[in-house]
């Protein structure tokens, strides 16, 4: 009696296990940094963002001879990103001082809370008129 060799052709359900669970965890770490880069631009955006109101403060300080109030800033220069799905919310408080003076703040909306690089020192971005910023370890 003669055995006919036969070839298979194809994959074995094993084979084809191993390469979804590798493509699953290369998946789970692109995933976390992926997130981490939105959340680093997100909050690059939002420093952006607390510059120009700084910019627009100044500006009302050297046409007024005093730094504004919120209300005196337009309501969408106060979001990071002005468009789309805010990550920050930008306040402006007044210092009496003297000297007079402001603090702006930015403080993460929705998933940008939870961004990890900011969290050991504060999520909340400040800036003040003398440019004082913190947390320092979130600015560049």
């Amino acid at each position: 009696m003669k055995f006919k060799k036969t070839v298979s052709q194809g994959f074995t359900l094993i084979e084809l296990i191993i390469v979804i669970m590798i493509i699953a965890i290369l998946a789970a770490v692109s995933w976390s940094q992926y997130i981490d880069f939105v959340r680093k631009s997100r909050r690059a955006d939002g420093q952006s963002q607390l510059l120009q109101v700084a910019s627009v403060v100044e500006r009302w300080f050297t046409e007024n001879n005093a730094y504004p109030v919120q209300g005196n800033i337009p309501a969408v220069m106060l979001n990071s990103p002005q468009q789309g799905t805010v990550a920050y919310t930008i306040t402006l408080a007044n210092i009496a001082g003297p000297p007079v003076g402001y603090t702006l703040t930015a403080t993460p909306a929705g998933d940008q809370a939870n961004d990890a690089e900011c969290a050991a020192a504060g999520t909340v971005l400040t800036l003040t008129n003398t440019g004082a910023v913190t947390p320092i370890l979130c600015w560049p």
